[in-house]
């Protein structure tokens, strides 16, 4: 069984100006009053109540539950933006990349959840522009005997830092300016596949 009192009440009001008088006028009752019920100085009688029951059952039926908790709005349905350099869309756009480069796609085999890279993600870089701070980037280390790349790494660009996460770890990651250290592209996009 609910209880009505100020609380009930506060949680169904409008929060618009003058709803309170608005409230007490409609009700029968002297504003003052209603002042005490709200601060819980006062009780309702069960007159009172009935009264206060029809008004938000009736006059004010759009407020006479408060919203269930969690997201109150509508639904909306998903709609991309399209990507400023393409028409189609972010994912034609992409794809696009893809095709006319097709060197510039790599696949994870570790899973890098500061990056949220997952093994089997397809990492695409864009090869016609250097890196800036802040973006996740392609890294080649070098073996000191041969000079030749032994392997990649996927970090986060914070110079001289190479981090695999966030700013606050960069003090124990690589520097760009370790020997057999290579900064090679910027990563533009993941791709995942289900299943």
């Amino acid at each position: 069984m609910e209880i009505i009192d100020g609380a009930w009440i506060t949680a169904r009001l409008a929060r618009h100006h003058g709803a309170k008088g608005e409230m007490a006028d409609a009700i029968g009752m002297a504003r003052d009053k209603l002042a005490k019920v709200l601060q819980g100085k006062r009780k309702l009688t069960p007159a009172e109540i009935s009264r206060v029951v029809r008004y938000f059952d009736a006059v004010r039926p759009a407020i006479a539950a408060p919203a269930p908790p969690g997201f109150s709005d509508e639904a909306e349905p998903f709609r991309p933006a399209p990507a400023p350099d393409s028409p189609r869309g972010p994912v034609h756009s992409l794809f696009g990349h893809m095709a006319a480069n097709p060197e510039v796609t790599h696949r994870a085999k570790v899973m890098l959840p500061e990056l949220s890279i997952c093994p089997g993600d397809q990492i695409i870089c864009d090869l016609s522009r250097a890196p800036q701070p802040g973006e996740v980037v392609m890294v080649d280390i070098a073996d000191p005997v041969t000079n030749e790349t032994s392997h990649h790494l996927i970090r986060r660009y914070l110079p001289p830092f190479l981090a695999c996460g966030s700013a606050g770890l960069a003090h124990s990651q690589l520097r760009e300016t370790d020997p057999g250290v290579f900064i090679r592209y910027p990563v533009v996009g993941i791709l995942r596949t289900a299943g």
